[in-house]
């Protein structure tokens, strides 16, 4: 159970708990409550001579405890959950809001005037979390809001009228100033009152205190109050909640279905008096509808769906029975038979398979008379592959070819500056290939040689280094003409430059504007940002509704792919001859743009390995939860996302820079949140030392709920039952020694999470 809170100043722990952890309390008790108080001091000599003893009394010393009463700085809130004016999911979750005092909702009585508890005992809360659904609350006239303005003076005056029943409190106390300030109010029915208000008993369950010790907090205590009702929506339909932190001193004997005084009725009605509730801080969000199915139960079928193949990987279903060994293992790979038109006009079919496949793809031998790799494939036939055996065509990577070069065709951006790198590094070739021909610039590096000014330079240079004067000793001398002398100065051909690395590398660095914005496309392109979902998935059934599959991106694919695109910059065979040369520098600066990609999500993001593998989600589970938690590991090591992004409502495409031995999907995490799960409330160690906090398994406990009004929504917690129940489950005896710091730990909601480990 958690420890006794030791009495601290300033709210804040001397040992808080260990990092990464949070500690719950049951509260942070004041031993003065608000009011008027004195000090006496008597003293008293014994065994004095004589019979006339002296005695001495000091003056009384008076002093008084002020505390918030009508009103709170809206500073000490610290948080709210759900957020303000958020949509949302929330049935299962219990509204709460945070307060940087500790003491806050201790710090004044219930029952006005009564004396603090001693000997540890608890103090009852005085403010709880009331949560009203939009038709619940009572509306001013032309409101939006149930909130209205009124003096302190106005709120403890009795209705004359005996419709509204105002709390039970004594204006003797409250100074001119105090009676004449503002305080914000609401009223509800005092049959919602009645069903909705927390009990005496609850209302000790409903607050307690933590400690965070994170990263971002620096232990420091808070207080946090939890509504005891969930915010349930009509079937289909979402609703709009008012949460209001709401005072209850002077409502003790009327709150809780076994009330000890029930609120009275109306003059010459059954219907009870509404009901006037100081509000403290007030917000409203709107509950979603929930979906017919829960996050468990799609995980259940994204489980169920791998056992179509066996593995989860992104195929075709098994083939009956008698199907050719050659076809089942085609099928197995992730192929697809498509229908093939050839060029004659004569239709066919054969097999393709897009960049998702089911298995490793092997690296396939150079293509072409010249064998060249497949990044420099020339045409889209130099890619499609023979089956001899079968007498058909794999047009896997021709098509991936001709997607590319498509792809690149409609982007007129990408064409334009494609054309541009190419025009440019054809004429910085032509340059340098002049410059290595001119004896007077030898001894330059390749980048200064393809200086704008490198002629200049040189110049410049040379008669700093004593030309000028070697020329001008030359004119003065008036000697015989010589003969001109016959010399032969090498040339470099352009071809030649082509073939020096370092050389095409300076002419990179110096065309890098136009290089880094086609390589950026191109990193977009291998991440498959533009390319169609058809391409990806040839046939529907190897995705099908509400399953999850798995696949490895194939590099020969993606190779053919970036071929195709970069097929449109070649014109000629000098394009050609060019764009090879320049093939290793771009393709380098594609790599960093990779990289920079990935550094956006991950700032210490490595070079990848270049092995990708990734999943494909179809399911309710993509749009009911468009913020699923997607992550990966390898020997426990985290593994990097480079592209997590939704093609479609209910698709959900994900790529790992490696391949990872297990994938967890998970609800989004949200921060500390309180409420139910599925299966209900799941019970958390309290007892045994080191392992607080752990889930007792098979020790769910089902929520009971308190009975409403016909007309008004549920969701209102029976919160005694739930106790009792709890602390059976975590085994805490007596039950009286379960409090809210236990209550609270038990309601920790936990994001569900399911893994999915390798196949392999």
């Amino acid at each position: 159970m958690p420890n006794a809170l030791p009495k601290i100043a300033f709210t804040k722990l001397t040992s808080p708990p260990p990092l990464g952890s949070i500690q719950f309390y049951k509260g942070y008790f004041p031993s003065l409550l608000p009011g008027e108080h004195h000090i006496n001091l008597t003293q008293n000599l014994q065994n004095y001579p004589g019979d006339d003893t002296p005695s001495y009394t000091a003056p009384q010393q008076t002093f008084e405890v002020k505390a918030p009463q009508f009103r709170i700085d809206p500073n000490i809130i610290s948080s709210i959950y759900p957020p303000k004016a958020s949509q949302g999911k929330y049935e299962q979750v219990l509204p709460f809001v945070v307060l940087h005092d500790a003491a806050l909702p201790w710090e004044r009585s219930l029952v006005p005037g009564d004396p603090p508890p001693q000997d540890g005992g608890t103090t009852t809360p005085w403010m709880a979390l009331l949560l009203l659904a939009e038709d619940e609350v009572i509306m001013p006239e032309g409101a939006s809001s149930p909130i209205t303005a009124t003096t302190v003076t106005e709120l403890l005056t009795a209705d004359p009228h005996n419709l509204v029943f105002k709390p039970q409190l004594s204006t003797s106390g409250l100074s001119q100033d105090e009676l004449n300030a503002s305080c914000q109010t609401i009223c509800i029915p005092g049959e919602l009152f009645a069903s909705v208000l927390p009990s005496v008993a609850d209302l000790t369950y409903l607050a307690h205190c933590c400690c965070s010790h994170t990263a971002d907090a620096d232990g420091s205590l808070h207080s946090t109050v939890l509504a005891n009702r969930l915010p349930v929506t009509p079937p289909g339909k979402s609703q709009r909640y008012f949460a209001h932190l709401v005072s209850l001193e002077g409502f003790a004997d009327y709150l809780g279905p076994s009330a000890t005084t029930a609120i009275p009725t109306q003059p010459h009605s059954q219907q009870l008096m509404q009901v006037q509730l100081i509000s403290l801080y007030n917000w409203s969000f709107t509950c979603l509808a929930e979906e017919n199915i829960s996050f468990k139960q799609l995980l259940t079928g994204l489980i169920a769906s791998e056992q179509t193949t066996g593995t989860g990987s992104l195929t075709l279903p098994t083939p009956t029975a008698g199907t050719p060994d050659s076809v089942t293992n085609r099928l197995a790979e992730g192929y697809a038979p498509l229908t093939f038109m050839a060029g004659d006009g004569e239709q066919s079919f054969a097999w393709y398979r897009g960049p998702l496949c089911a298995m490793p793809a092997p690296t396939l031998p150079a293509v072409g008379q010249q064998q060249l790799a497949i990044l420099q494939a020339p045409r889209a036939d130099a890619l499609m592959i023979y089956l001899q055996q079968q007498g058909i065509f794999d047009l896997s990577y021709a098509a991936a070819w001709n997607i590319g070069r498509n792809l690149a065709l409609t982007d007129a951006d990408f064409a334009q500056k494609l054309n541009q790198l190419q025009r440019t590094t054809h004429s910085k070739v032509s340059l340098l290939a002049q410059r290595l021909s001119t004896p007077h610039l030898a001894g330059l590096s390749y980048q200064e040689m393809l200086h704008p000014q490198a002629m200049q330079r040189q110049f410049t240079r040379a008669m700093a280094n004593g030309l000028g004067a070697t020329m001008s000793a030359a004119l003065r001398h008036r000697g015989p003409a010589a003969s001109a002398a016959t010399t032969q100065t090498a040339t470099v051909h352009p071809k030649d430059v082509l073939n020096m690395p370092q050389a095409m590398t300076a002419i990179g660095n110096d065309v890098s504007e136009s290089l880094t914005t086609v390589a950026l496309w191109l990193a977009k392109l291998i991440r498959l940002t533009p390319v169609p979902f058809s391409h990806l998935v040839p046939d529907a059934r190897m995705l099908p509704a509400e399953s999850i599959r798995f696949f490895y991106l194939d590099p020969n694919w993606i190779d053919a792919l970036t071929a195709g695109a970069l097929s449109i910059g070649i014109q000629c065979a000098a394009d050609r001859s060019i764009q090879s040369s320049l093939l290793p520098t771009l393709m380098a600066e594609v790599q960093q743009q990779l990289l920079a990609l990935r550094t956006r999500v991950y700032p210490n993001a490595a070079p990848s390995s270049g092995k990708i593998c990734g999943l494909l989600i179809r399911s309710q589970l993509v749009s009911a939860w468009p913020n699923l938690v997607i992550t990966a590991s390898q020997n426990s090591l985290p593994v990097n996302l480079i592209r997590n992004e939704c093609l479609a409502p209910n698709v959900r495409l994900c790529l790992f820079e490696d391949i990872p031995d297990t994938v967890n999907l998970a609800e989004p995490y949200h921060g500390l949140q309180f409420g139910i799960e599925d299966s209900g409330i799941a019970a958390r160690n309290l007892t045994t030392t080191g392992s607080i906090g752990a889930l007792i398994p098979g020790q769910d406990v089902t929520p009971s709920y308190r009975s409403v009004t016909q007309g008004q929504l549920g969701g209102v917690l029976d919160v005694a039952s739930i106790v009792t129940a709890l602390a059976t489950a975590t085994q805490v005896t007596p039950t009286s020694q379960f409090n809210a710091g236990d209550f609270a730990l038990q309601m920790v909601k936990t994001p569900e999470i399911q893994p999915f480990p390798s196949a392999s």
